[in-house]
């Protein structure tokens, strides 16, 4: 996706600009100021991600018919008469959750009980499905070479683009973005670095993660926040939307825990 976007972008520039080298090519990892980064439409990606999560669902459910004998019984909200998308509402961002935790629950032959946990462990399950599934990000979840520190802050800049839009709208749907809506709204660090210890939890013996553990348990919480953000934009990479969205929600309201509202969901005892 964002490749892509790069690609295009990178193109339209040499071609007004012939000695230009890609910067792709060049050592280390990419860098926020790097010119095109802010050139790339953020917003339409979103979007994009937005729809391939609640397409999914939709077409789970035989477009939001029920299904005889299955457990995702539910029928989905509507899309919109005017673009013929999925809206964004609550009733959506809840279903996309709903049917990700609820798929945690029915396709994990593993013996736990899914069902009986909090929203925040399922969401670390699905972080840790995630980089088992891709074990190479595995080394960037712990910092390991090459991914330093200061090479994961540059990474975390583009994930960051990605993810704290995807934070805002959902912001946007609980009316929590205040009188200023045009202000950058970023993810909340707290909540990042509950799910990067939850997710270390599950590590198996033998794994980077459980090899690395202290390492990646001893790094400081900017860091951690920073790999998560990077690792947001890489499930999305990964086609894997519904997973973004549904640890948007659950990041979200854990970060509202204590406010009084009628749509707040605990999703965490601590």
């Amino acid at each position: 996706m964002i490749d892509w976007w790069i690609s295009q972008i990178f193109l339209e520039i040499k071609s007004m600009n012939p000695g230009l080298e890609d910067p792709r090519k060049a050592a280390g990892a990419l860098k926020q100021d790097l010119a095109y980064v802010d050139l790339i439409p953020w917003s339409f990606m979103v979007i994009a991600s937005w729809d391939e999560a609640t397409k999914v669902v939709a077409q789970e459910n035989d477009q939001h018919a029920f299904i005889e004998g299955n457990i995702f019984t539910y029928v989905g909200p509507s899309y919109s008469k005017q673009n013929n998308g999925p809206e964004w509402s609550r009733e959506w961002i809840e279903t996309v959750k709903w049917y990700h935790l609820t798929s945690l629950t029915t396709h994990n032959a593993d013996g736990n009980d899914y069902a009986g946990m909090t929203p925040m462990d399922q969401a670390s399950r699905l972080i840790f499905n995630f980089l088992t599934e891709y074990p190479a990000w595995q080394d960037l979840f712990c910092g390991l070479s090459p991914y330093s520190n200061d090479k994961s802050k540059n990474l975390a800049s583009l994930g960051s683009y990605f993810y704290d839009l995807c934070y805002y709208q959902i912001a946007h749907i609980y009316s929590m973005l205040g009188t200023n809506t045009y202000s950058q709204l970023n993810a909340p660090n707290k909540e990042f670095n509950m799910l990067y210890r939850k997710t270390l939890e599950w590590a198996v013996t033998g794994t980077t993660l459980h090899t690395n553990m202290d390492t990646a348990l001893n790094r400081s919480s900017n860091n951690k926040g920073n790999t998560m953000d990077i690792l947001m934009l890489a499930i999305a990479e990964a086609g894997q939307h519904g997973t973004v969205w549904t640890l948007v929600w659950i990041q979200f309201m854990q970060h509202h825990k204590n406010i009084q509202a009628e749509w707040r969901q605990l999703v965490d005892v601590s």
